[in-house]
């Protein structure tokens, strides 16, 4: 997905989906127009925001460079969650400003991060 565009094929999430174990529940938010095709194994709920995408997950995944998901309260959210696993390959998030979260981003090596 390109941000500010409608364009799912060749994304994260597009690569990602299809390997999900049967019976996966995501919550996801998108702020533009992307139409998700169904995966038969995969249930999917279309969020309004982010903050609801995120409620009672077990792992957030941060799959385009989106700067509302920088913005939320994530101190906050971290209590609210399952676990406070977030992928974030794009590495939206500050991961030194949230160490109540294991944040996995590319490239990063640290106590809580790994390299993906």
């Amino acid at each position: 997905y390109k941000p500010n565009t409608s364009v799912f094929i060749g994304s994260a999430a597009a690569q990602l989906l299809p390997i999900l174990p049967s019976g996966t529940v995501v919550q996801a938010f998108d702020p533009g127009p992307v139409n998700v095709p169904s995966i038969s194994t995969v249930s999917m709920i279309r969020c309004d925001n982010p903050r609801q995408a995120i409620a009672n997950v077990s792992v957030v995944m941060i799959l385009t460079p989106n700067p509302e998901m920088a913005a939320l309260d994530w101190a906050l959210l971290a209590k609210e969650m399952h676990n406070t696993w977030v992928l974030d390959p794009f590495g939206v998030l500050d991961a030194d400003s949230y160490p109540m979260l294991s944040i996995w981003q590319l490239g990063v090596r640290g106590p809580e991060k790994i390299c993906l």
